[in-house]
């Protein structure tokens, strides 16, 4: 999905081969083992790019395999916050697969209501089990998809629930928080840490809402947000990189 989108951002279609070369090996791990990924390795995007370049329908069997057999796509996700980042990777692969011409699927519901319990919970009630911020951007990543597919009102009011609890209590002005709470139940590595490495998996979030709103506060803030995003060296991790 990133070589895509460099490609694209720069015009720059050699990227497309090393994207391809990726595409094609995940799409090929999907189908050796019938779609039955763990939660957290579904990654449908890149499989849609894929297959929009190529119309290569071995993209959209391995699409439809994660819809079908992934750890909780037959569930639409958990609902305990420890599960958001699950919640939201099946979510998008619902979404995902719309895009290529599947009918919506049931279970989307579901975990759209999953991930806005999950962020009352993180960013009202305190009642939770884990919180890490990087998990905060992979759910409103989903749920700002849902958005664009239904036009939902209650998303915008969630995603401007979580900025707000990011830039109060998470955004140290060039860090952000790995995990808020101090070393125990809810904790047990990177407590109270704050880096710069998972930024840019938060401050699109920023954009987004100005997009929609106008509000140019919340541009400011993820201008700062995306400013320091690489103030450290981002070439030790792939996942980091991406």
């Amino acid at each position: 999905r990133v070589y895509f989108q460099i490609a694209d951002y720069t015009n720059d279609r050699s990227w497309e081969k090393c994207a391809l070369n990726i595409a094609r090996q995940y799409r090929d791990y999907i189908i050796r083992v019938n779609g039955a990924l763990p939660g957290w390795g579904v990654f449908p995007h890149g499989l849609v790019m894929a297959y929009d370049r190529t119309h290569d329908e071995s993209f959209k069997t391995a699409l439809r395999l994660l819809v079908k057999s992934s750890a909780y796509a037959g569930s639409g996700g958990k609902l305990p916050d420890q599960f958001i980042r699950e919640t939201a990777y099946a979510l998008q692969a619902y979404l995902m697969a719309e895009k290529l011409g599947e009918p919506r699927n049931p279970l989307a519901s579901r975990s759209v209501a999953f991930l806005l319990s999950n962020f009352s919970q993180l960013f009202e009630g305190g009642n939770y089990s884990l919180h890490q911020t990087f998990y905060d951007g992979l759910a409103a990543a989903a749920l700002i998809e849902w958005y664009e597919a239904t036009g939902d009102p209650r998303i915008p009011v969630a995603i401007r629930q979580m900025l707000d609890w990011v830039w109060n209590r998470g955004w140290s002005g060039s860090t952000l928080v790995y995990n808020p709470d101090p070393i125990g139940p809810r904790c047990a590595v990177s407590c109270q840490k704050y880096t710069t490495d998972l930024i840019n998996l938060v401050a699109p979030a920023f954009a987004w809402y100005w997009s929609i709103t106008g509000d140019a506060e919340y541009l400011r803030r993820g201008d700062e947000l995306f400013f320091h995003a690489t103030d450290s060296d981002v070439s030790y991790s792939g996942k980091i990189f991406s």
